[in-house]
């Protein structure tokens, strides 16, 4: 599997989403380019309150392709349409293979209701954690 990443401003995020879905990439994310510096935006406003914004300022695009030429043909065929203006190409990576269920998976705990009863998640050990 290989990923295409690219920097995108707000406005044209939804069109390039859209022409990657067209060639066939196997997902789409979008994630805040500025995440983590001084340029982060939120994106949330107060509760009962409407989103401040509809999108990030600048944005990560990553699409997933099954193999290494459908990301580099996407990667060619993006950057001359109008609607790639302002956007830029990032890279193409292969993605590491990996058991993507076990990995989700293991970030969930077995949880003591009580100490004869216990949620845990399949695949998993129970381990007690007993109050100090």
């Amino acid at each position: 599997m290989f990923e295409l990443r690219l920097l995108c401003p707000e406005d044209r995020v939804e069109a390039v989403g859209e022409a990657l879905d067209a060639l066939d990439a196997l997902s789409v994310s979008v994630e805040d380019a500025d995440a983590q510096t001084p340029a982060e935006q939120a994106m949330f406003g107060e509760p009962g309150m409407p989103p401040p914004k509809e999108g990030w300022q600048r944005s990560r695009v990553v699409a997933l392709f099954a193999d290494e030429a459908q990301a580099t043909e996407a990667a060619q065929i993006l950057p001359p349409q109008d609607f790639f203006t302002d956007c830029k190409v990032l890279g193409v990576a292969a993605v590491p293979e990996q058991d993507w269920v076990r990995l989700t998976q293991s970030q969930f705990e077995p949880v003591e209701i009580t100490s004869t009863f216990w949620i845990v998640p399949t695949g998993t050990s129970r381990r007690r954690r007993r109050a100090k």
